[in-house]
């Protein structure tokens, strides 16, 4: 069964989120803010896969709000949507938000939507190898109490048969020492 994917707007513009809500809606769930403080509220109550936020906004800018997705959603994918042509603000939001990607506007349909199938998958292999490393994790702590387990009943087993073996010594060197040999028994009985 296919999966929808959550996923996060965040642009100033009203018309620019319902623009992208209406893109992005039959694959996804999508949902919108108009402000950075506006998206930090919608994160704290639901959890996204992916996030595409505008750079210029008035408070708090896509920088900043990706900044602290990084720090605090670090899982989810993260997308800078922007008309605003100031490198040094794109390049800041590269390396302080982790961005997946930068997406100029006006953008291109298509190409938007095969960006954020792109990162939904991306996020959905990165959830699953993060299942299958927390498996393997328990699997080898399961594996580990087993070898203790037993390496404790290795060490009692162990522990029996040099008892028992110790036992057989003595009763040899008994057998040998208080007994009388064979042959003068024999010979006294013939």
């Amino acid at each position: 069964m296919y999966k929808r994917h959550d996923v996060l707007i965040v642009d100033d513009e009203e018309a620019i989120c319902q623009g992208l809500k209406r893109l992005l809606r039959r694959q996804h769930n999508v949902m919108t803010a108009n402000s950075g403080a506006e998206a930090i509220e919608l994160l704290s109550k639901s959890s996204f896969d992916v996030i595409l936020s505008d750079m210029r906004m008035p408070g708090m800018t896509g920088a900043d709000l990706l900044a602290h997705c990084r720090r605090d959603h670090p899982d989810m994918i993260r997308i800078l949507v922007t008309g605003y042509s100031d490198l040094e603000s794109a390049v800041r939001a590269i390396n302080e938000g982790n961005i997946y990607r930068y997406v100029a506007k006006p953008w291109d349909n298509d190409a938007l939507r095969q960006l954020v199938a792109e990162a939904v998958e991306i996020r959905t292999l990165r959830s699953a190898n993060q299942a299958l490393n927390q498996h393997i994790i328990h699997q080898n702590d399961e594996l580990a109490r087993l070898n203790r387990q037993l390496q404790l009943s290795n060490s009692k087993s162990e522990a029996q048969v040099g008892s028992r073996e110790h036992q057989l010594l003595i009763t040899s060197r008994r057998l040998r020492y208080d007994m009388p040999p064979v042959f003068a028994v024999l010979a006294s009985v013939t």
